[in-house]
């Protein structure tokens, strides 16, 4: 890739930080609707507590960064969009099965 796609894809990534921090969010608190709360008899998340969850645990987890030089870093990028998307996909058909 040259220097100006690099930029165009660094730019598409920081136009992306916020909504899927919020989508991953939203995966995260229906996956708690969903399995946590009925479990272990506990409330339903706000948006603002699963936020705070999911920084939390990022805190302490590992991730895997996406590599802004790498050659997959639009396959990276993807698949950092795409994953809570499939979250909710499996974490419905899950819950339609209990």
């Amino acid at each position: 890739m040259d220097k100006n796609e690099d930029i165009k894809w660094a730019g598409i990534f920081l136009l992306l930080i916020v909504p899927v921090t919020v989508l991953r969010a939203f995966a995260m608190q229906r996956c708690w609707e969903w399995f946590i709360s009925p479990t272990f008899n506990l409330r339903h998340l706000g948006m603002v507590e699963t936020l705070g969850i999911a920084l939390t645990c990022s805190a302490f987890i590992p991730s895997n960064r996406p590599n802004l030089d790498g050659p997959n870093f639009r396959k990276e990028l993807i698949h950092i969009a795409v994953l809570p998307f499939v979250i909710l996909i499996y974490g419905y058909i899950y819950k339609s099965l209990m």
